[in-house]
């Protein structure tokens, strides 16, 4: 038996497991918290308000995202909110940096040359543990795919869809079709890329998770990495140069 596949449907949709007039009043509530908090942010920028006032704003919008993004996504397996949970942690990060960083200031908490030293220092640690959130974010994902997806099948990249509008910022989602247990599945990789990694056609080995099929992993070396080695390498060095004095 073989699965349908039509190339218009979007992929990654949000959709609810029950429709619940409660949650719905509370998802709406976020979402308009997240337009306010980002909406907000952008008229500070134009007005060029204290960059740190915008940090708050900005952090509290994405906070509000995550939270809207979290709530909303029916996810059957953990991995799959971690995206929207790094999204809140980076508005909270954020938002907690300018509202910390626009107090000490305010209160002249460290005067002069002190003050430049803090932010540095700030800087430095936001390197440092944006880079490690990254690889440990990467990790997590991999191992948790890794360890339900056990049966290796030959897979054929049967479309490679585009999201968004086609600019530099096109992603693509690469499509797969493989069988196993005697049906055909055709299935979207569940990430995206601003490349094409294979092209239609292509036949590679992917993982299946056996208790659920439609459940897959392809093993990739994902190049986002190198950046988050970059941004721990730059933190260490601040780090080393500000804390320790090197």
């Amino acid at each position: 038996m073989k699965m349908k596949y039509n190339p218009e449907e979007e992929y990654f949709p949000i959709t609810y497991e029950n429709f619940d007039l409660n949650r719905a009043k509370a998802n709406i509530i976020y979402a308009v918290l997240a337009l306010i908090g980002l909406v907000t942010a952008a008229v500070f920028m134009i007005l060029e308000f204290d960059k740190r006032i915008t940090g708050t704003a900005v952090g509290f919008g994405f906070m509000m995202l995550g939270i809207f993004t979290i709530k909303i996504t029916v996810s059957d397996y953990p991995e799959e909110r971690l995206e929207s949970t790094g999204l809140f942690i980076l508005g909270a990060l954020t938002l907690l940096v300018s509202l910390f960083t626009l107090i000490v200031d305010k209160l002249n908490i460290f005067p002069g040359e002190e003050y430049e030293l803090f932010k540095d220092k700030l800087i430095s640690f936001a390197f440092l543990t944006g880079g490690a959130y990254g690889l440990i974010y990467e990790k997590i994902v991999a191992y948790l795919k890794k360890n339900r997806c056990t049966e290796c099948v030959a897979a054929t990249c049967i479309d490679t869809v585009a999201t968004g509008a086609k600019t530099k910022d096109t992603m693509y989602i690469h499509v797969w079709e493989y069988t196993t247990n005697g049906f055909t599945y055709t299935n979207p990789e569940n990430r995206r890329y601003f490349a094409k990694k294979n092209r239609i056609g292509d036949i590679r080995d992917i993982y299946v998770n056996p208790d659920d099929p439609e459940d897959i992993y392809v093993n990739r070396f994902h190049r986002r990495n190198i950046v988050y080695v970059l941004f721990v390498i730059v933190g260490v060095i601040l780090t080393a140069r500000f804390f320790v004095g090197i």
